[in-house]
């Protein structure tokens, strides 16, 4: 699992983006895990934990996107908001009958978490943020750690 500073996507600058991911500068930042949701609530595909945290997460997420931006990354278009995904339903192969495969689990997992108190999963300091290579297989996604960044 992991909390997103920037979705870079396809990429070919790999040294250039581990040089200047390597200058970004901040304190470690306390992050709480607290409350739960769904991505399009209607027809609910991702379940997420929500992310407390100083403001120094978003200008760290913000940091990064603007060094990107100097190696050629497209800049978000989106405020930041981060989140931790717990579950995602329509990535990998589908399992099962088929004849069940139309039916949402999700939509089940939402009447439950609503009917419950607002979960508390806990915190944590982070210490570093990573690059990643994600590749989406048949079997769900893969991640690859590219680089470590110590934030001190």
């Amino acid at each position: 699992m992991h909390v997103t500073l920037k979705f870079i996507g396809e990429s070919n600058k790999l040294s250039e983006i581990q040089r200047v991911l390597a200058d970004i500068h901040s304190e470690p930042i306390e992050i709480a895990f607290r409350t739960a949701g769904f991505f399009t609530p209607r027809a609910p595909r991702v379940f997420w934990a929500g992310v407390e945290a100083p403001q120094e997460l978003r200008l760290l997420a913000n940091s990064i996107d603007s060094a990107l931006a100097e190696v050629g990354i497209l800049l978000e278009t989106h405020e930041y908001t981060p989140h931790l995904t717990l579950a995602r339903v329509g990535s990998g192969r589908p399992q099962g009958d088929r004849r069940d495969r139309n039916k949402s689990t999700m939509i089940e997992l939402r009447a439950r978490v609503e009917s419950l108190p607002p979960p508390e999963f806990g915190t944590m300091l982070a210490k570093e943020f990573y690059l990643y290579r994600s590749e989406t297989l048949p079997s769900g996604p893969r991640y690859t750690k590219l680089g470590r960044f110590e934030l001190k």
